[in-house]
């Protein structure tokens, strides 16, 4: 079976992370032309990604909760294959609507621009948008990644233009299971002077 056209025009509009993305390119990889599944071992999507495994499964998980990609085993052998397009569900939750998410991509925008380890943008913005979701303000994350910068600055005690950027958690983290609102508590914190 050939990836329809339509298929591949939805995977451009979702928001797939890094992993997701890498792990579906393989199954479509894998299927080719004339297939509608393929069996690949951990082993396989391990060499082909140099994703860790534990990674590779929850990324599969997570795309077979969003019916994106099936799954059929056969005794130690696994099977997966791609599902129709209008079958899937965004891991950004319904909640939002698409007036939602492109007010929201600004504000996203805006806290990458502001945030100062600029690494894993993809998995970040679905977590920025899922937090919107579910109701947290883009004001409190922008007070919380203001009270991050200021914390670590003054742990340092040097200034922002000063710190190596690597110090600070990946985006990713921060936006993690409420990680963020650790730092709420440090918006006001005053900058010690050098």
């Amino acid at each position: 079976m050939q990836i329809p056209d339509d298929t591949y025009d939805a995977i451009l509009k979702m928001f797939l992370s890094n992993y997701e993305t890498r792990i579906m390119l393989m199954i479509i990889r894998k299927i080719g032309n004339g297939k509608s599944s393929a069996v690949i071992s951990l082993d396989e999507f391990v060499d082909a990604t140099k994703i860790k495994p534990a990674h590779v499964c929850h990324s599969l998980v997570k795309l077979k909760e969003r019916n994106i990609v099936s799954e059929m085993s056969f005794g130690s052998m696994t099977s997966y294959g791609i599902n129709s397009s209008t079958t899937w569900r965004s891991n950004i939750t319904m909640k939002l609507t698409q007036d939602q998410v492109e007010k929201y991509e600004k504000n996203f925008k805006e806290f990458w621009n502001d945030y100062p380890l600029k690494m894993f943008e993809a998995d970040a913005r679905v977590l920025y948008m899922n937090l919107m979701a579910d109701g947290v303000l883009p004001k409190e994350l922008d007070d919380a990644e203001e009270g991050m910068i200021r914390l670590y600055v003054n742990r340092a005690k040097k200034t922002l233009d000063q710190l190596d950027e690597t110090m600070f958690p990946y985006p990713t983290n921060f936006l993690k299971r409420d990680k963020w609102r650790d730092y709420l508590q440090y918006r006001n914190l005053k900058i010690k002077s050098l």
